[in-house]
């Protein structure tokens, strides 16, 4: 049962509030068009195609080290866990965390995993300003 890598969505970036660091610049990812306030914004960079060809790199890193646990394909288990991270200039995980369970322990524990298998992830473009990318990636696992 393969997981599907549509789970994952980049959001179009938009312009940051007004105190945003120059330094520290979010940008949220999304399954859904829509933002929540779980999700923050970046500023635009000088090539929008490279920022979201950027997150299409990063969230296809992501997909190759995600793995659906057993023990949930077996007890039929689904649910998407909402993760947050922070990566540098190099792609270099610096932190995370699970903003949102999905329910499922092994669900939460898998979505982390994926995290850690991924580090390092691709480095930033030279259009990327900030030094520190801040990302809100909702994971799914679903057994379709």
């Amino acid at each position: 049962m393969a997981i599907a890598p549509s789970a994952i969505q980049a959001v179009e970036p938009s312009l940051p509030s007004a105190g945003a660091s120059a330094d520290r610049q979010p940008i949220a990812v999304s399954a859904a068009a829509e933002t929540t306030e779980d999700t923050a914004t970046a500023p635009p960079p000088s090539s929008s195609s490279s920022v979201r060809d950027y997150l299409a790199d990063i969230m296809a890193a992501l997909t190759r080290h995600k793995r659906y646990p057993e023990t949930a394909r077996m007890q039929r288990q689904e649910g998407t866990v909402l993760i947050a991270f922070s990566i540098d200039r190099g792609g270099r995980v610096l932190s995370f965390d699970i903003r949102r369970g999905s329910g499922s322990v092994a669900l939460d524990d898998a979505a982390a995993e994926m995290i850690r298998r991924s580090d390092p992830l691709p480095a930033a473009p030279p259009t990327y300003a900030g030094a520190r990318l801040d990302l809100v990636l909702p994971v799914t696992f679903n057994l379709q």
